[in-house]
């Protein structure tokens, strides 16, 4: 979770550098970079920071060998996410043959953590809602990671592919549809109800679930050369994507805790993204012109992924760190109270800046002239939110040097 800003600021620092440039087309090399900074590096840092702390409470999942599993997935991720953005940047001294290695480093590192955890979550609460929701989104890493994996050896490598691009569009799937939503709404089925005091979800996850599993497959099925399978796959993770955004913000809406925090808005403001993509997604499924097709494509990644998800992970280590940080606190005999963490102001500033960012940098797809400043809102959100994550562990740093002074 401390790692994650640092991939961030990489992320939008690589935007603010390519300018207009990085945002003509998703193939653009810098654009590429950028977009695995956010998802190989923010993204799968943060979320798998938070599987590992979230499995044994809502998957009820013993992990034998915690740390070592732990730290050899964090050494691989670290070390992937790394090489991989490097490789796809383009940069002078970049080369394809670290594509190949970091995507092989990252296969291996989420190959440990499903290795460790999918056994116990299918053994234990595999009868929940959100313990299925869980499996599913490993089941979905798997998927990530072998479609990536393929694909960096058929550009970079020495596979044969006849249709790089439709695997890369599965993998895109996979990875916004297969892991990171279901991770969302299985966080969100425990935390939304418990923290905010909300109705809980209806209980419609197995239709949730079939239409998520269903687009899945037929996603995977148009990879063999049936172009509305895939389609027709995005068009049910879409039907699910919204159902489950508008159940959301309607119980932020009808809460009994009214009192806004920042890890609230990140989750409104998120929801909010995730229907501006799904609108997007329609547009481009609809057909829109060849000369907007690239726009409208860019404009989908950046809600998708840093609308929705960089926002919503940003907001949601407010809420996570610091209890952490207290329970650090509380078993080297400092109490539960951490004195000096960074405040709700600073917290919620970053949220909303976060959430500006990504609506201008969605804009400046159609508007080049916006490019610079969006990705400069970016990064600064990003390293107000690096301020944010590391100043719990330096105030919880602080309270057991003093926990020990005394």
């Amino acid at each position: 979770m401390l790692t994650a800003p640092l991939f961030g600021i990489a992320g939008a620092a690589l935007l603010l550098w390519g300018g207009a440039d990085a945002l003509q087309s998703r193939w653009q090399p810098l654009a590429l970079a950028a977009l695995h900074c956010f998802t190989a590096g923010f993204m799968l840092q943060a979320m798998v920071g938070a599987l590992w702390q979230v499995m044994p409470v809502v998957g009820g999942v013993v992990i034998a060998r915690q740390r070592l599993a732990a730290g050899a997935s964090y050494l691989g991720l670290v070390l992937g996410a790394t090489l991989l953005a490097l490789g796809l940047s383009a940069v002078p001294g970049a080369s394809p043959r670290m594509v190949t290695a970091g995507a092989t480093l990252l296969a291996l590192a989420i190959g440990i953590l499903i290795a460790v955890s999918l056994p116990g979550l299918v053994r234990s609460r595999l009868g929940t809602e959100s313990g299925r929701l869980l499996a599913l989104a490993l089941v979905g890493l798997g998927g990530t990671a072998i479609a990536g994996l393929v694909a960096a050896q058929a550009l970079f490598g020495a596979t044969a592919l006849d249709d790089v691009e439709a695997l890369i569009d599965l993998h895109a799937i996979w990875a916004l549809a297969g892991w990171a939503l279901p991770l969302v709404a299985a966080v969100a089925l425990q935390f939304v109800p418990m923290f905010y005091m909300t109705e809980p979800y209806p209980r419609l996850a197995d239709v949730y679930l079939a239409c998520l599993g269903a687009g899945l497959l037929l996603a995977a099925g148009g990879f063999i050369g049936q172009g509305w399978l895939m389609r027709a796959g995005a068009a049910l993770v879409a039907v699910a994507a919204t159902g489950f955004a508008a159940v959301t913000l309607s119980r932020f809406a009808h809460r009994r805790r009214p009192r806004q925090d920042a890890t609230s808005l990140g989750w409104q403001l998120a929801m909010t993204s995730l229907l501006a993509a799904v609108a997007l997604l329609a547009v481009r499924m609809l057909g829109s012109s060849s000369s907007r097709a690239p726009a409208v494509e860019v404009a989908f990644g950046v809600f998708a992924v840093l609308g929705v998800f960089v926002t919503l992970i940003g907001a949601m280590l407010l809420r996570i760190l610091p209890f952490l940080a207290s329970l650090h606190l509380a078993a080297a005999g400092g109490g539960w109270r951490l004195d000096g963490a960074p405040s709700e102001r600073w917290q919620q500033a970053q949220v909303w800046l976060q959430f500006f960012a990504a609506s201008t940098l969605a804009l400046a797809a159609g508007a080049p002239e916006l490019a610079r400043t969006s990705a400069a809102l970016l990064l600064a959100s990003q390293v107000l939110l690096a301020r944010n994550v590391w100043g719990y562990a330096w105030a919880l740093w602080r309270a057991r040097r003093a926990v020990h002074q005394t």
